[in-house]
């Protein structure tokens, strides 16, 4: 300020709108029966985290006051779901997966023996 001069100042702003809450519920199914899985666990995050939910015994599942942009994973052991995990901005999105069973394979060990072998399957496919 100079010889009593006032300086002027102008400010701008923007008033932004809370984002508003949504709720939404799917189901998650068994690619090779198309039956609801049941004790999925369901995590929703983002900015923030919106906790979890889990599917019932039909698959379905439900979730009220998330708000933004929410990714939802699906988990349970012994499970892969597709898509790995969903995101959500708001009512009315597909937020339905697909999960397969692992295919785990335990080992067994082979008995052997000196005398012949009483194991017919063994005797045909020409393992001995």
């Amino acid at each position: 300020m100079t010889n009593g001069e006032a300086m002027r100042y102008e400010f701008a702003y923007e008033i932004l709108e809370p984002e508003k809450a949504f709720s939404f519920d799917a189901a998650i199914t068994a690619d090779d029966e198309g039956q609801g899985i049941e004790g999925v666990s369901l995590h929703f995050g983002g900015r923030r985290s919106f906790g979890t939910a889990a599917t019932g015994p039909d698959g379905t599942w439900s979730k009220d006051g998330t708000r933004g942009t929410v990714t939802v994973t699906a988990a349970r052991p012994g499970w892969t779901f597709d898509p790995a995990s969903r995101q959500v901005t708001g009512p009315g999105a597909n937020v339905s997966f697909v999960g397969s069973r692992q295919l785990t394979v335990t080992p067994r060990a082979l008995q052997m023996s000196t005398g012949p072998s009483k194991c017919t399957a063994c005797q045909e496919s020409s393992l001995l």
